[in-house]
């Protein structure tokens, strides 16, 4: 029997097109860094001055939602347009 390791899979969507996809041990990363690094994905599309409005209080362009929070299945996405999700998968080693 194949051992199953942890994989954050990350995906990016420009609309309903797929823009970008990696998979990444889930031990070289913790969810505050998945969170920091899909903030980092979606504000590369931004203009300077959207990176700055996007921080300010009340705008939610850069927050990173959970779906599904149960153990199971831990699944996080950011953005609009631009949208990128991390979800934590097993894969075969």
């Amino acid at each position: 029997m194949a051992d199953k390791q942890l994989y954050w899979f990350i995906s990016g969507y420009e609309d309903s097109e797929i823009i970008f996809q990696c998979a990444i041990e889930q031990e070289r990363f913790t969810d505050t860094a998945i969170i920091a690094t899909l903030r980092c994905l979606v504000s590369r599309h931004l203009g300077p001055e959207d990176i700055v409005v996007a921080n300010m209080d009340g705008n939610a362009l850069l927050d990173v939602r959970q779906h599904e929070p149960n153990p199971q299945r831990v699944m996080y996405s950011c953005g609009e347009k631009y949208q990128y999700t991390a979800a934590l998968v097993h894969a075969d080693k």
